[in-house]
């Protein structure tokens, strides 16, 4: 498959050399350029999925450059992905690591137990600060829901016009149509890891809540109560979305797993 031969030892051994954060905002909101600008197309590094991010055999991978929503999608997937207790982490990684976008993988694994653990665990001066904490994270997830799904539908109708238009190219060659589907189904990893990873952090959020109730009771809970399941109320409706954005499922690669489990724990 293309791209293949990027996700060997090498990858690994850059992974593991640089392990850092990446998509740091700079100046002006703008992300400071990564440490491979310029030396590699930005296909190879750019986003949770890409080959150098994601050194795994498991999904294929494409060297056709990203398209501005393809790019987009993978910069909006960053903190949907990322489990609720490390935001702090994720913040020290990016400010002590801003010229490098390597995918740090070690802190994408995911213990439902583990959000509530540090609500708890840290030394807020009150039980508000911590249900504060808990409120923010649970609307600042819901509000970067919407543009996220916005890209995606627009990425997975490219998508469909891309699959099938294979079918009139004119002397379409195994590595062109290859690196198409590759692309795809690269496009539709993220998007379902992100949905299976806003489920998972909306059980950890819900986990903590009532976790809280007993180690820390305060007026706050109904408010964080209400916030999560507003934000649970949300979810079911992101596949029935997507369904009608013009999926390619028929086209995507039929040699891939269907839905691997790559934050599980």
């Amino acid at each position: 498959m293309p791209g293949v031969a990027l996700v060997g030892a090498g990858c690994a051994l850059l992974l593991l050399a640089l392990s850092s954060g990446f998509a740091a905002a700079g100046d002006l909101g703008r992300d400071d350029p990564s440490i491979f600008e310029g030396l590699l197309p930005r296909q190879l590094y750019v986003g949770p999925v890409a080959p150098l991010a994601f050194p795994s055999p498991a999904i294929p991978h494409s060297l056709y450059p990203l398209t501005d929503d393809e790019e987009r999608l993978r910069n909006q997937s960053y903190a949907l992905i990322r489990p609720p207790q490390h935001r702090d982490l994720w913040n020290l990684l990016v400010a002590s690591f801003r010229e490098a976008k390597v995918f740090p993988l070690g802190v994408l694994f995911f213990d439902r137990t583990a959000y509530a653990d540090m609500l708890i665990g840290l030394p807020f001066r009150s039980e508000a600060g911590r249900y504060s904490r808990l409120i923010d994270d649970v609307k600042g997830d819901a509000l970067l829901l919407g543009p996220f799904l916005a890209t995606a539908c627009r990425v997975l109708d490219m998508d469909a016009k891309r699959a099938r238009s294979l079918a009139y190219v004119v002397g379409l060659t195994p590595d062109e149509e290859g690196n198409a589907l590759a692309r795809i189904n690269e496009n539709r990893f993220l998007i379902e890891w992100v949905e299976r990873s806003l489920h998972e952090r909306a059980g950890s959020y819900r986990y903590a809540v009532e976790r809280l109730v007993i180690a820390a009771p305060s007026p706050l809970a109904v408010e964080a109560e209400r916030a999560i399941e507003r934000f649970e109320a949300q979810l079911p409706g992101i596949r029935p979305y997507l369904a009608q954005c013009g999926a390619p499922a028929a086209a995507v690669c039929q040699a891939c797993p269907a839905q691997p489990r790559v934050i599980a724990k």
